[in-house]
């Protein structure tokens, strides 16, 4: 099937450009909001240790972003807001030393509040693969380089489902890495550092069984540079955010990941700077 795409004025905020819709699955969320924040459980004083990897098989996730990116346009203030909801399905296979994976995306439905326009068409579902090894998350890049906010999004979700952590765990236990992702808004090719602190919280009961909750601290920096019709144009941004992950150790699954993220975006074109915020939240609930 093909759906449509959106494009507005906010270049960083990828949701607002990804307009897709199929007809909502059966529990899938679609039509709703279900990325509200919920208060944080209250781990027990079990110091550990715990192990967890990310266990063979197949599972699948309902994902329920909310972004909105605010700013000064013509002297007034502008907000627009973009409720997106994916059903996705992760296969993760042993491959030697490393894991392979293959995500399917069979619905990308998006809800907009704000002036957005069709830009492109994209189709479902879109499949990506990639690996999972010591050095983290490795996304193949698709045969064809044009861009697909779809894509940039779903390799994101990636990188906060696979995020690799130490082979045993306990509370407290520290550990950092950083990705850097690369994706296309309104048409600039954008690369976006991430530097990540994760610290494991405990042990906490979930769906009436035990996980461990592990939390991340982010900062993000961001640019970007292209042309828009005959404009150059540059974006950068820089933010902060967090994340809360419960990992279920017998299985080997991330039953449930939260995020999010509030970033200060300029945009330069012809001279003029033009100042954004952009607030995003994002819920990721296994779904089997």
């Amino acid at each position: 099937m093909h759906c449509s795409l959106g494009n507005s004025f906010p270049i960083f905020l990828a949701l607002s450009i990804s307009a897709c819709a199929t007809a909502p699955r059966p529990g899938s969320g679609a039509g709703r909001d279900d990325s509200r924040p919920a208060a944080t459980p209250v781990p027990s004083s079990a110091p550990g240790p715990w192990s967890f990897s990310p266990a063979v098989g197949t599972r699948a996730y309902r994902v329920s972003r909310n972004a909105s990116i605010e700013g000064v346009t013509d002297s007034a203030v502008r907000r627009e807001v973009v409720s997106n909801f994916t059903h996705e399905i992760l296969t993760l296979e042993q491959a030697g030393e490393e894991m392979s994976f293959r995500v399917v995306i069979d619905t990308f439905a998006v809800i907009t509040q704000g002036p957005i326009e069709p830009a492109q068409i994209a189709e479902l579902p879109i499949q990506l693969t990639g690996s999972l090894g010591m050095g983290g998350v490795r996304v193949e890049t698709p045969a064809s380089d044009s861009c697909d906010p779809v894509r940039a999004t779903v390799a994101a979700d990636i990188h906060n489902l696979l995020a690799p952590a130490p082979s045993q765990l306990s509370r407290g236990a520290v550990w950092r890495d950083a990705i850097t992702t690369t994706g296309c808004q309104a048409g600039i090719p954008t690369t976006a550092t991430t530097r990540r602190t994760f610290t494991v919280a405990g042990e906490v009961a979930y769906s009436g069984r035990p996980h461990l909750l592990v939390q991340r601290v982010d900062s993000v920096n961001a640019r970007g540079e292209g042309a828009n019709g005959q404009h150059r144009m540059t974006v950068e941004g820089t933010g902060a955010g967090s994340a809360l992950y419960y990992l279920e150790t017998a299985s080997g699954e991330v039953s449930r990941l939260t995020t999010n993220q509030r970033i200060r975006i300029t945009v330069t074109t012809s001279g003029r700077l033009h100042s954004f915020t952009q607030t995003t939240n994002q819920e990721f609930v296994l779904v089997r």
